[in-house]
């Protein structure tokens, strides 16, 4: 399949390009809570650890949002 025939490869990249955006936001806020010592000092674990998997589900996000926009400008 040549992706440029079934979809508009245009309204793809804004969409991804949007997503990207909104995780990109979402990820300062999960690494600035983690960077800050009163949330660590007072958080309980179980929510620390919560905040650290949402971290790596969001950077992995990130990389496949990038990879498929990449081979999009292909």
């Amino acid at each position: 399949l040549i992706p440029g025939e079934y979809i508009d490869l245009e309204v793809e990249k804004k969409k991804l390009s949007k997503k990207l955006n909104d995780l990109t936001k979402t990820l300062k806020i999960s690494k600035s809570r983690l960077e800050n010592e009163k949330f660590i000092q007072n958080a309980k674990q179980e929510l620390i650890d919560q905040e650290k998997q949402n971290v790596q589900n969001l950077n992995s996000q990130i990389e496949s949002i990038n990879s498929t926009l990449k081979s999009l400008n292909n």
